[in-house]
């Protein structure tokens, strides 16, 4: 069984464990079974969304305003289910780490990165650039002392030893941009004991945006050790629909899609639940208890009648290109003489050959099984330069397959260097940001870890070159 694993938990309808994501093995089952219902689903969207918009119209040529506008409502949430399908937004990690801005009391642990809230109104900041325009859930990663609601947990009762209350929102935002998210930290079993939770949904636009995180309650012993938190696409928050208050017609053209839908999904739902039961059975065999904990979670979420929104949108979207930085001390760690940078974002100077190296736990970044072409992000330096090898390692770090090997080209040669030693005239030159492609990698199921070597330095007093990220792509054919 592997450790620091065991804690589960059910959020949004998702199994997700201390790492927040979904089993790659489900993600994979699950994008397999959306495809086969997704290919007779436009025509059926395509007809509900017209007969929506036919009916809003006869409401409102009859002036009855206020039913046109329930129909619009749920027209709109049709809309909405289409576009959680073709959502290409990534995912927003916010590493403790990384942090702008930061307020009083506050404690960094400098081995793992995390900070310590110990008292109310602790705050901290990041700020961050990008395509952000939409709706995103907010998930929590922290460690708080005491069991989850227990009375040894903040409770707002009785004796208040851990935990408190969290206010997540964006800073200068108007209407519901700057509503903040508030949640209430409960024990997760210890200090060191970390669980992802999900503490509400916040609208974001593109541009710089500056977000804050505040501990607006925090018991006796404090309120948590932070992770991280994560930003995850999602539609935006969708009116119930009512059969008592949707008009009749509404209502019967809502049954008669989910009916077909039902219809037309039930055979790949059908063979879905048939799969989890199969890599349930295999977790067993290979004494997972994780595993098994956490597909049998899945099959309890699709054991009813097949809902539409069962595979679109959120965890089961479509594979995209995965980004693993640097800076995540629960996904990521590093030996050697490197150092983190004071932003926490470039790992700088990776040496000695022979003995650096970095490490990528893939479940923690959410990588699934498959093909996926590799793309190295760093800046090579006037002594950068040398070769490395990056490696597949399953349980008890056993090598699987082939490594890839990595070369990187000096900005100068030794022979270079040293002809400009004898020149007074010589420009050192400057260090290069690169994209390296390193090649195409197949991870199987058991993959565990990816690890970059280094293996050899161009420059005996040099290094390889200063790490930013390591980037995956979806690659075609095997």
């Amino acid at each position: 069984m592997r450790a620091g694993m065991a804690l589960l938990m059910l959020a949004g309808g998702v199994a997700v464990g201390q790492d927040g994501q979904v089993l790659p093995e489900i993600l994979e089952l699950r994008r397999r079974c959306a495809a086969q219902i997704a290919a007779g689903d436009v025509p059926l969207q395509t007809r509900r969304l017209a007969e929506l918009q036919e009916l809003e119209t006869s409401r409102a040529a009859a002036g009855e305003y206020e039913g046109a506008q329930r129909v619009a409502v749920v027209r709109e949430s049709v809309l909405g289910e289409a576009a959680a399908r073709a959502d290409t937004r990534a995912r927003v990690l916010l590493h403790s780490r990384e942090v702008t801005t930061r307020g009083s009391g506050l404690r960094d642990d400098p081995a793992t990165g995390v900070i310590f809230f110990s008292k109310k109104g602790a705050t901290v900041e990041w700020d961050v650039r990008g395509q952000f325009s939409g709706w995103y859930e907010v998930r929590l990663t922290c460690a708080v002392k005491g069991s989850p609601r227990s009375k040894d947990g903040y409770s707002g009762e009785g004796e208040k030893k851990a935990g408190g209350v969290v206010a997540f929102s964006r800073v200068g935002g108007l209407g519901a941009a700057a509503a903040p998210v508030v949640h209430g930290v409960e024990g997760t079993g210890g200090w060191n004991l970390y669980e992802t939770v999900t503490i509400g949904r916040l609208s974001l636009s593109s541009g710089p945006v500056r977000l804050r995180l505040v501990a607006e309650k925090a018991a006796a012993e404090g309120l948590m050790n932070l992770a991280r938190v994560e930003l995850v696409p999602v539609t935006g928050p969708v009116a119930v629909e009512q059969a008592d208050v949707l008009p009749e017609a509404l209502v019967k053209a809502r049954e008669a899609f989910l009916k077909s839908y039902a219809e037309r999904a039930r055979g790949a739902t059908e063979r879905y639940r048939k799969e989890l039961a199969g890599l349930e059975a295999a977790f067993e065999k290979a004494k997972d208890s994780d595993g098994v904990a956490r597909v049998k979670q899945e099959r309890a979420r699709v054991a009813g009648e097949p809902d539409p929104g069962m595979l679109s949108g959120g965890d089961a979207e479509r594979v995209r290109t995965v980004v693993m930085g640097v800076g995540d001390a629960l996904g990521c760690s590093w030996r050697g003489e490197c150092r983190l940078s004071n932003t926490k974002d470039v790992l700088g100077g990776l040496r000695p050959a022979g003995g650096a190296a970095v490490l990528w736990k893939l479940r923690a970044y959410g990588v699934p099984t498959g093909t996926w072409d590799v793309k190295i992000k760093a800046r090579v330096g006037a002594l950068g330069g040398g070769t490395a090898e990056l490696q597949l390692l399953g349980a008890g770090g056993v090598a699987l397959g082939d490594p890839v090997a990595v070369e990187v080209d000096p900005v100068q040669t030794p022979e270079e260097r040293e002809k400009d030693r004898d020149d007074e005239d010589a420009v050192v030159p400057g260090a290069e940001s690169r994209t390296i492609e390193a090649g195409r990698m197949k991870i199987p199921k058991q993959a565990e870890t990816l690890i970059l070597r280094v293996n050899g330095l161009t420059h005996a007093d040099g290094t390889l070159f200063d790490l930013k990220a390591l980037e995956l792509q979806p690659g075609g054919g095997s």
